[in-house]
């Protein structure tokens, strides 16, 4: 019988072989990520918040996570990038996170919606007035009589809420009342869902933001002004756009009651994107200088999060002095073999109106630049 040996060793290899996971453990291990400058309702029916994180690495939109502890260092209105210990699933995927220092913060003064179900108990006044609410348990904002009479309501007839803050120095600022609907309704009376055919084009730019993010240039018809897509992850959600290529893809857009894009989906791709590359195919586009690293050996720049390479060449040198008097460029460009190369620094100003008025100079159509709040 030792014929069988054999066979039987194949089919034990050939088990384990189909179970890839057997046995697998995921070890902490210290990572780096980024926290949002607002918090989040933890699901619809929770009355808690919870941090809004996303791996530093990844580049994926910022999602609700509610197992980071700790960090009682955060604050409202300000991005912080932190280095955590990060425990694992059986799964792979992140299971929490423990603070284990702030490496940096930036403050962020851009509005932000909160969607917020009233039957989940997490708002609720904090006097009789109605004037002054609670969020969350944790935090604290006032309102007008009028707003405060509209948030009273929504939550008496448990709708859902959308209401508009700012946020500075960890205290919150209610802007306005956005929009209240029962559950069913919301999507369609509040959040705006339609679909659309957008042209994106073939380079990015900075987005105006306190944190270094480049934006999407697209538009919705030809004869509409190019905008930069200032959405909360400036990104079209499952769409992975190459810089040399012009895409006209479909969307499902969200807009806010108040009209404000929110978020973007992808809905249908361009399979053959036009290609618009090479010296004969420049652009201009926008870089705030503080947030680039050096150049390398090889006169190049790796783009805020590394993902894009620029070629420097001849004017490194300009570039790096704009990074040290903290900078906005204009920078005129073109893409050859993936790679952005630079053709001549047109502006480079101190940020806001010394570097707009330069910008507001040029011949070329820059329309989306200031982009609109």
């Amino acid at each position: 019988m030792n014929y069988l040996k054999p066979a039987l060793i194949l089919l034990t290899t050939g088990l384990l072989t189909a179970c890839p996971d057997l046995g697998i453990e995921y070890k902490d291990k210290n990572e780096t990520i980024e926290v949002n400058y607002y918090k989040q309702p933890c699901s619809d029916n929770s009355a808690s918040l919870c941090f809004s994180v996303k791996d530093k690495s990844s580049g994926d939109a910022y999602a609700v996570f509610n197992n980071l502890s700790g960090f009682s260092a955060y604050q409202w209105g300000e991005y912080h990038t932190i280095k955590v210990e990060t425990s694992f699933a059986k799964n792979g995927k992140a299971d929490s996170y423990r603070f284990i220092s702030l490496e940096k913060s930036t403050a962020n003064d851009n509005a932000f919606s909160l969607t917020l179900h009233g039957k989940s108990g997490i708002i609720s006044a904090a006097d009789s007035d109605k004037t002054s609410w609670t969020l969350g348990g944790e935090k604290t904002f006032s309102s007008s009589a009028e707003q405060g009479a509209a948030i009273n309501q929504a939550i008496a007839d448990n709708q859902v809420l959308q209401l508009e803050f700012t946020a500075a120095d960890d205290q919150l600022t209610l802007n306005k009342v956005l929009c209240a609907a029962a559950e069913n309704d919301f999507a369609s009376e509040c959040e705006g869902v339609s679909q659309a055919q957008w042209t994106v084009r073939h380079f990015q730019s900075d987005c105006n933001y306190n944190d270094p993010r480049l934006c999407l240039v697209y538009r919705t018809n030809s004869s509409d002004d190019w905008e930069l897509l200032r959405t909360t992850s400036s990104a079209i959600r499952d769409f992975e756009p190459q810089w040399g290529n012009q895409y006209q893809i479909e969307v499902e857009k969200t807009l806010s009651a108040g009209g404000q894009l929110v978020s973007a989906r992808l809905k249908e791709n361009d399979e053959n994107p036009t290609a618009v590359t090479g010296s004969s195919n420049t652009f201009l586009f926008v870089l705030n200088a503080a947030n680039l690293p050096a150049a390398d050996s090889d006169n190049k720049i790796a783009l805020y999060d590394g993902g894009q390479l620029m070629l420097c060449d001849s004017r490194c040198s300009d570039i790096n002095g704009a990074r040290d008097d903290d900078h906005m460029l204009l920078l005129r460009g073109y893409v050859e073999s993936g790679e952005v190369v630079v053709q001549a620094l047109v502006c480079n100003e101190n940020r806001g109106s010394d570097f707009d008025d330069c910008v507001a100079d040029q011949a070329d159509d820059i329309s989306w630049w200031p982009p609109s709040a």
